[in-house]
């Protein structure tokens, strides 16, 4: 279990599961929730400032996942929120997980090992999207995903947003208070 308090990066970084739900594509959230989280976005931007990678242009920054939940039990849930085509993202998504990963594992200094067990990961995409979702499973593409369970990620979860608000983010929100 890991105690946010002990790490001032992830302090700092907090925020509402709103904030990090703004879409790049249409500038919508995809939830309303002022439910607490670590923006990991801020996270990594933070954190690659002590690498030196500040204002270069010869290397790609490091992706991150959206946001990162923890809940009363410990366990750990990365959100990436996706509003514009699913099926073009993948192998962006699976940059994000594991550069995420890494950052979160280089901060807490444990490994994968150690915080496998309680974390998860959890696609959120527009409800406007579910046609295209259900064309990519039908497809087998967006199963690449689940591979990452039990490899790095206690739970996979691709899902629309309105069943991420009914059974995440009212679950997460009522243990909240």
């Amino acid at each position: 279990m890991i105690d946010i308090n002990n790490y001032e990066i992830l302090i700092k970084a907090q925020c509402t599961l709103r904030e990090t739900s703004i879409s790049s594509h249409n500038g919508q959230f995809m939830t309303n929730s002022t439910l607490k989280v670590i923006g990991f976005d801020e996270v990594k931007n933070q954190h690659t400032k002590n690498w030196g990678l500040e204002g270069r242009k010869d290397i790609d920054k490091p992706a991150s996942n959206d946001a990162l939940y923890m809940n009363y039990k410990g366990d750990m849930y990365f959100i990436e929120f996706r509003s514009g085509k699913v099926e073009k993202t993948l192998p962006d998504l699976r940059r994000k997980i594991f550069e995420s990963i890494l950052i979160l594992t280089d901060i807490i200094e444990k490994g994968i090992t150690s915080i496998r067990l309680h974390l998860n990961y959890i696609l959120v995409f527009d409800d406007s999207r579910s046609e295209i979702l259900n064309k990519i499973e039908e497809k087998g593409k967006i199963d690449k995903l689940t591979y990452f369970e039990g490899l790095y990620f206690k739970k996979v979860h691709t899902i629309s947003k309105s069943i991420f608000e009914s059974n995440f983010v009212s679950v997460w929100e009522s243990q909240s208070t």
